[in-house]
């Protein structure tokens, strides 16, 4: 945390507490009554990808602009950090460790088994399990991969960057 002293220490109590009472509700409910929890845990599902999709789509669309928004306008100018102070990295080394942690968990992750997905349940109305739905299935994945989702992860780290080097507060939150 580069030497910053922390008020009150590093952690955030309600934050915290908040996040542990939701999981131990969750546990407890899913230990209790599993069909029920799972059913509702479906449902809840279906409705955000059946009814609120279209907002996926759009806060993608939106992050993108924000991006090139806040890169050529006089907000793509702030400097992370002191005013007379040199970079670290130099930007190709910058770019190479963004790139790199962005998309390691998700390539550890998703990447092995999406297509699995894709050939399992294809869309545009293919035969699941088909030679159609395994060619499909490939070349969706790389959807996944493209600009809307980096700049998803950009538009996040913003606020939390100009926070914590402009602003000079001691911990990494989005609050």
């Amino acid at each position: 945390m580069n030497g910053r002293k922390v008020k009150g220490g590093i952690l955030d109590v309600p934050v915290f507490t908040v996040s542990v009472t939701l999981i131990l509700v969750l546990v407890l409910a899913l230990f209790t009554f599993p069909s029920a929890t799972s059913a509702a845990m479906q449902n809840a599902f279906h409705f955000v990808v059946d009814k609120l999709g279209f907002i996926y789509t759009w806060a993608g669309i939106m992050s993108v602009v924000g991006v090139l928004y806040f890169s050529f306008s006089k907000y793509g100018k702030i400097k992370f950090g002191e005013a007379d102070e040199k970079p670290e990295f130099r930007d190709f080394t910058w770019v190479a460790t963004l790139f790199t942690a962005g998309i390691a968990a998700a390539i550890l992750y998703w990447a092995p088994i999406e297509w699995v997905e894709y050939y399992k349940a294809p869309a545009l109305g293919l035969e699941p399990l088909s030679w159609e739905a395994a060619e499909w299935s490939g070349a969706y994945t790389f959807f996944h991969w493209g600009i809307i989702p980096w700049a998803l992860y950009t538009i996040s780290a913003l606020p939390i960057a100009y926070c914590y080097f402009v602003r000079k507060t001691p911990v990494l939150k989005v609050s």
